[in-house]
């Protein structure tokens, strides 16, 4: 397994595999199965959610401190927040609009007249 993220990136990894997999019984994520190919092995995911209430920790300091960080990020050269780049997409394509093909278009609206091609 190569990590993503450096050392940091490693142990995040690590600790996700150990509370969705080992502490629940489930399989390491080399023993699984595919979830898109029949390989014959069982999938056998886990998962392992948790809550936690930032105001009971930090009460109203952790929404500031997130938005000083998320600025941060955005003011760096390159560096975007996961998600930016497909929040930026769908924005400009709900202005823009969407480009398709016209002989796919034709058949998308006959569709919605009940008439399949």
């Amino acid at each position: 397994m190569v990590p993503a993220g450096g050392y940091k990136g490693f142990s995040l990894g690590l600790i996700v595999e150990v509370m969705s997999a080992a502490l629940t019984g489930s399989l390491l994520g080399p023993q699984m199965g595919s979830f898109v190919g029949n390989d014959g092995k069982p999938i056998g995911c886990g998962q392992f959610f948790i809550a936690i209430d930032p105001k009971r920790f930090s009460g109203d300091a952790f929404d500031r401190q997130v938005k000083t960080l998320v600025k941060s990020i955005e003011a760096q050269k390159g560096a975007r927040l996961p998600n930016a780049r497909r929040a930026a997409t769908r924005k400009r394509l709900l202005k823009e609009g969407l480009p398709i093909d016209r002989e796919l278009y034709e058949r998308l609206k006959s569709y919605e007249s009940g008439g399949r091609s």
